[in-house]
């Protein structure tokens, strides 16, 4: 609806048809037929004017010149909703924006039924279906039976009616790719090869990796991996990607190589092992014992320019140093709680051989031991909270047949590891259940 100027009474064919019919009903049965239904408008700019609805109807409403009803308001799409009749039926249905029913919006979507005299509000208009006489029609702002002095509206030229069926699936489809074009995701632009080289340098474990521009548009990552295999598995992958990447990396055995050509620059001849993370093991030869020398050159200057390297590990069988650079005394061994025994007699076992039962103190200042079921053990510590008590697996031999130490190694150079606090009582996963019997702690 344009206008007011454009709902000029409508004398042609529609009209003369449903007066004709509502004259040949009377004479025939002689009494007064149902009123028509009647689509009005509430509010907005064509407030007042009214549509009459045939038993088989499809209304296309919006501002677009090929609707059925065109509203010229603020807030109404070009094709806003669609009005279906179909005998006693009604249905209402929101396609390019959405509408407000019963206080609520309606998405564009599925349609829902339209009771009589209940409005529905596109943008600034509200409009409302029932029986053109019916009461409720004063209570909307509207005069029962005002329809017949209401300008209709004009209509575009008729089109053939479609099956309702047919309709319903036709509006399905196009608000199921309206939809889809609104949740779609846009597509991510490519990641630059700077960006790929990132990743990779994470995937890979690349240490003190550096990104430089190299010839063209090239890039050049630079830094230091565990060993050559690593180092030819990230290659293969550059080429498989056809990324612009050259490679100057550093393997672990490089790093190894580099720190015992500084041990021989301090006297020192020594194999040395690249262990992870930039440390390095060093064996010296037999009979050594200047561990305070060995201490001086793993904290050196040139050593510390190594690239790659972060610390010198001292032999398995080396003793601690005190401040003095003599040997320190040994320390007392840990001692480690290595199995949960549960049943009739449900206790903990050390690795000093000292069985633990329920509200006896457990050593190392772990506090005192509550409860033992098959999810574990807790004990309550002196701070009175209750934690899990961690389960620790007795020492093994490692691959060359030597015991492994109960603590972290101490390094000769760069931050020693700091002990593991106990996990508290929120924050510990559930063990898969234990059989009653003996439970050793997994590896």
């Amino acid at each position: 609806m344009s206008g007011h100027d454009d709902m000029a009474q409508d004398t042609g064919p529609q009209g003369s048809e449903m007066s004709e019919q509502v004259a040949e009903e009377t004479i025939a049965t002689g009494e007064q037929p149902p009123a028509p239904l009647v689509l009005r408008i509430l509010s907005g700019l064509h407030d007042g004017a009214s549509r009459v609805l045939s038993a088989q109807e499809m209304l296309l409403i919006g501002s677009g010149e090929d609707c059925d009803i065109i509203l010229s308001d603020p807030g109404v799409a070009r094709h806003h909703a669609m009005v279906l009749r179909h005998g006693d039926t009604l249905s209402l249905r929101a396609i390019d924006a959405p509408l407000e029913f019963a206080g609520d919006p309606l998405e564009p979507g599925d349609p829902i039924e339209l009771p009589a005299l209940e409005p529905a509000r596109l943008g600034g208009v509200s409009i409302a279906i029932g029986p053109a006489d019916a009461p409720g029609w004063t209570a909307l702002g509207a005069s029962p039976g005002a329809f017949t002095a209401t300008p209709l509206p004009a209509t575009p030229a008729p089109r053939p009616f479609l099956p309702t069926a047919l309709v319903a699936v036709a509006l399905l489809s196009l608000v199921s790719v309206g939809i889809y074009a609104m949740v779609r995701p846009a597509a991510e632009p490519a990641a630059t090869p700077r960006e790929r080289a990132g990743v990779l340098v994470d995937e890979y474990g690349v240490r003190d990796s550096e990104l430089v521009d190299g010839r063209g548009k090239a890039i050049v990552l630079a830094g230091t991996v565990e060993d050559a295999a690593t180092a030819a598995r990230l290659q293969q992958r550059i080429a498989d990607e056809s990324l612009p990447i050259e490679l100057r990396l550093r393997t672990g055995d490089d790093v190894a190589r580099d720190v015992r050509e500084v041990l021989r620059t301090f006297g020192i001849t020594a194999d040395t092992r690249y262990q992870g993370d930039g440390a390095v093991r060093v064996e010296p030869a037999v009979d050594f014992d200047d561990w305070k020398l060995l201490a001086e050159a793993g904290s050196s200057r040139v050593m510390r320019d190594v690239n790659g390297f972060t610390e010198l590990l001292p032999p398995r069988d080396a003793p601690a140093l005190a401040s003095d650079g003599n040997p320190a005394p040994k320390p007392a061994e840990r001692v480690r709680l290595i199995t949960v025994v549960t049943g009739e007699d449900p206790h903990l076992i050390a690795s000093d051989g000292r069985v633990f039962r329920p509200s006896e103190d457990l050593p190392d200042g772990r506090g005192r031991l509550s409860s033992i079921s098959e999810k574990g053990a807790w004990a309550i510590g002196g701070d009175g909270l209750i934690r899990k008590i961690r389960i620790e697996p007795a020492a093994v031999p490692d691959e060359a047949g030597e015991p492994l130490p109960d603590e972290a190694d101490t390094a000769l150079a760069g931050p020693a590891p700091a002990d593991a606090e106990p996990e508290s009582l929120a924050e510990a996963e559930d063990p898969a259940p234990a059989t009653p019997g003996t439970t050793p702690a997994p590896r």
